[in-house]
C-alpha cells in the first residue's frame, strides 16, 4: 500500500490540536507505567519534544517516498518514539534526531511498536536505534519498466 505521510509543517490546526493532545496523553501514561517499565529497560528514556525526520529505506518502501518530519514523544540511547498522522508499513526507516549546531544524527531504525491511539488521528511508533549512519538513505526513484 502506498500512502503519503503528512509532515509536521503541512498539518491543519486541527492536526496540530490533536498531536498536542496525543503528546499530552502519552507523557501522562509514561509516567504512570514508568515505575514498573523503568527498571525492565536497559536505558532511560527521557520525555523529549523534538522534531525528527523520518526517510523511507528505498527497498521497503510503502510510502510515497518522501520523508517527514515527526513529533517525538520520547528519546534513549536505544530508540526513540514518535507520532505520525498516519500509519507506516515498514519495518525500517532512517530517523534524523536534532543535534548539535542545527546539524542531525542520522540512525537506521527498526519500528518494533505501533499502535492507532485511539480516538484520534495519530499513530504511536517506538523505533530501536540499529546503526548510526552517515546520512539519510537517499531516496532513490523507481526503475522505469
Amino acid at each position: 500500500m502506498i500512502v503519503a505521510i503528512l509532515s509536521i509543517e503541512d498539518y491543519s490546526v486541527a492536526h496540530q490540536r490533536a498531536a498536542e493532545r496525543v503528546l499530552e496523553k502519552l507523557q501522562r501514561l509514561d509516567a504512570r507505567i514508568a515505575t514498573k517499565y523503568g527498571r525492565e529497560r536497559r536505558h532511560l528514556r527521557q520525555a523529549v519534544r523534538c522534531v525528527l525526520e523520518i526517510h523511507m529505506l528505498p527497498k521497503l518502501r510503502t510510502s510515497d517516498g518522501s520523508p517527514f518530519r515527526a513529533y517525538s514523544v520520547d528519546v534513549s540511547q536505544s530508540g526513540v518514539g514518535f507520532i505520525a498522522p498516519a500509519e507506516i508499513y515498514d519495518d525500517q526507516v532512517c530517523v534524523g534526531v536534532p543535534g548539535k549546531e542545527g546539524r542531525h544524527n542520522w540512525f537506521l531504525a527498526e519500528i518494533v511498536r505501533k499502535r492507532q491511539v485511539p480516538e484520534e488521528m495519530f499513530w504511536e511508533y517506538g523505533a530501536v536505534l540499529l546503526a548510526r549512519v552517515d546520512n539519510p538513505v537517499p531516496i532513490q526513484a523507481e526503475p522505469a519498466t
